[in-house]
């Protein structure tokens, strides 16, 4: 489908992954690549000093 886009970064490891941590399911890690993506999509505003955490926390919590 047009929805589905890979993931190029984990292709350039799946070979050695594959070997040392087989079966897939032990390593699936779509659940925290998805969340990264969402907290790279939320405003920074510029904040310093520990800040950035609120409004992460804030903003997540609006999604949810």
């Amino acid at each position: 489908p047009d929805d589905v886009k890979p993931t190029h970064h984990w292709v350039t490891h799946i070979f050695n992954q594959l070997q040392d941590y087989r079966p897939v399911y032990n390593f699936w890690t779509f659940l925290f690549e998805h969340l990264n993506k969402v907290l790279k999509s939320y405003s920074m505003n510029n904040h310093s000093n520990g800040e950035i955490e609120v409004t992460f926390m804030h903003a997540f919590q609006k999604d949810v």
